[in-house]
């Protein structure tokens, strides 16, 4: 099969893509207006943008990318983020069949970003062959909002590879010290700063705990001279090479994930196969693999106070933590391996009919996110 892959060079979501066609032998074009991560970079064919206004790239890539479907003549585009490249898939197919996977501000922040957002999803969805979701609140969302047909609609999450689902837990020892770890972008939508106000009425209380921010984003700076000025015990790593930061996982007691919008996030399935407790947002995407007081807490992210008691409650009930650690493990052995579901996903893609089921009127919409 050969594939065109429209999708950002630099995420690590798109090596998981490119490298699994690869390995079922499809002979893979990958197309990005992003320039390449080092894995990548003699892999793809980077469009340099011919402007600085980010929604005009795509449109301005159009000709180039028609120019390469003649050129390579895919019988499969794979395009990652709907509002993006798949706008850019279904204005430059000709008859080749289209999947749009989703990434989550797709169908959680994109519609209601202006009535033009909403038409270039209602679009892209009606000229796609198959939409790839990774949350069943999107399967939702594009069935009763969009009148995508159930046909049309393909679930399937983010998955893990063998290294992460076939890694044993290591021994758990009961805190205190307690280790708290996230591994969220430090962005305004993942709350980093609710994470610390919880972290400060904690610290205020005596309880005894480290924090560790596993990442980077434009908030680094800031959260870091924040942390410092509480007098938070801990640090802020930035981006961590992937097996360190497995690593840190593995050895972390609590996963936080304050996100005030979120599909099924990778970085809960990661924590939860290597054993970190999550206590996550009561995010309906969250709420899909957490169920609150079983294998995991549930808390609103705009109330610190809330996260600061759901902690203490894991601090206060070791069990639960040590009970919940092999739940996850196997919910995600079962739930989340993506070597499994890419094979299912390669098993609908050869049966897709030769042209796009239609979209039906919308029934209602759906409120999805803390941001609305």
């Amino acid at each position: 099969m050969r594939v065109l892959l429209l999708a950002d060079a630099s995420s690590f979501h798109t090596l998981k893509w490119f490298r699994a066609y690869r390995a079922r032998g499809a002979d893979v074009l990958l197309v990005s207006l992003e320039p390449p991560r080092a894995e990548l970079s003699g892999e793809t064919r980077f469009l340099r943008p011919r402007t600085r206004l980010r929604p005009l790239n795509y449109l301005s890539a159009l000709s180039r990318v028609k120019a390469l479907v003649s050129e390579f003549g895919p019988e499969l585009i794979n395009a990652h983020m709907a509002t993006g490249y798949g706008l850019l898939a279904a204005l430059a197919s000709r008859n080749e069949k289209i999947v749009v996977s989703l990434w989550g501000p797709d169908i959680l922040q994109s519609p209601w970003k202006s009535p033009l957002h909403r038409k270039a999803l209602h679009f892209v969805f009606a000229r796609a062959h198959l939409i790839q979701t990774d949350a069943r609140l999107a399967d939702r969302i594009l069935i009763e909002d969009f009148g995508v047909p159930e046909e049309k609609v393909f679930f399937m999450p983010y998955g893990l590879g063998p290294d992460l689902l076939e890694r044993p837990l290591g021994e758990f020892i009961s805190g205190p010290p307690w280790r708290l770890i996230t591994h969220r972008k430090l962005e305004p939508i993942y709350a980093p700063r609710a994470v610390l106000e919880a972290l400060s009425q904690l610290k205020a209380r005596n309880v005894r705990f480290t924090m560790t921010f596993a990442s980077g984003g434009s908030l680094e700076r800031s959260i870091r001279e924040e942390m410092a000025s509480r007098g938070i015990p801990g640090e802020v790593t930035g981006w961590l090479p992937e097996q360190e930061l497995y690593n840190r996982l593995a050895d972390s007691h609590i996963f936080i994930s304050a996100s005030l919008s979120d599909t099924t996030p990778v970085s809960l399935l990661e924590a939860m196969a290597l054993g970190a407790f999550p206590v996550v947002s009561d995010l309906p995407a969250n709420a899909e693999w957490v169920s609150d007081g079983l294998n995991g807490l549930l808390f609103n992210p705009t109330c610190p106070q809330e996260l600061a008691r759901k902690l203490e409650e894991c601090f206060g009930r070791p069990e639960l933590i040590r009970r919940a650690r092999e739940l996850n493990r196997a919910q995600v052995r079962q739930r989340a391996c993506w070597d499994r579901d890419f094979d299912r996903f390669m098993e609908k893609v050869a049966c897709l009919p030769p042209v796009p089921l239609r979209l039906s009127k919308r029934h209602r919409v759906l409120p999805w996110s803390y941001l609305r």
